[in-house]
């Protein structure tokens, strides 16, 4: 039976591929969000991987290769113990921490858990924080060749990415985060109205 436990999480090495792909774990150093994610480094790619395929596009007439997105979807990925010792020090207890630690397993709509992995050079228990998503941009029509050496080089760097379905999963969760309708809350008159008939039918059961 196939669950969605994400502790089988499995990672490949994509350092000999030309083009990034949905799952990529990326080094924050030399973008955009490398001061605000110095401590752990990591950032995860979300688009599809199709829309990162590289294609020819023209740069004043010549001709380029670079990806169909324009901008990079990532997340910040960071260290599982730096994580709980946060919320922690924000003043959870312990049995909530715990509660949060058990959703994990069930993948936690905002939170996707990565297991380490020595060979591939993840050391360390490491989560996916979906609430906080960042676009980086890779090349705009005007400046194409400037980006397009900055993507070459995340490209050139050593990285690691997530297995399939790991990777196509991780982008459903951002798909759901996005499609979820809010409705509104109901009335304190409602929730005593249903209160008081679920009283009623537990009294009529016994």
């Amino acid at each position: 039976m196939t669950s969605t436990w994400n502790w089988t999480a499995r990672y490949e090495d994509r350092t000999e591929e030309d083009d990034l792909r949905q799952g990529d774990l990326i080094r924050a150093a030399g973008t955009a969000l490398e001061a605000r994610f110095k401590r752990t480094g990591y950032l995860i790619v979300l688009n599809q991987s199709c829309d990162l395929a590289k294609q020819v596009q023209f740069s004043k007439t010549i001709p380029v290769l670079l990806p169909c997105t324009r901008t990079l979807l990532v997340a910040p990925v960071v260290r599982v113990r730096d994580f709980f010792c946060e919320e922690l020090s924000r003043g959870k207890n312990l049995g909530k921490v715990a509660r949060f630690q058990q959703s994990l397993w069930w993948n936690h709509s905002l939170y996707a858990y990565l297991p380490p992995s020595p060979e591939h050079g993840v050391a360390e228990h490491l989560l996916v924080v979906l609430e906080e998503l960042y676009t980086l941009e890779l090349w705009h029509v005007e400046d194409m060749l400037p980006n397009l050496e900055r993507y070459e080089e995340i490209l050139r760097s050593p990285r690691v990415g997530l297995t399939s379905p790991w990777a196509e999963r991780l982008g459903w969760m951002v798909g759901s985060m996005f499609a979820r309708i809010g409705t509104p809350d109901p009335s304190l008159e409602q929730r005593q109205e249903l209160e008081a008939e679920v009283a009623t039918s537990v009294a009529e059961a016994r």
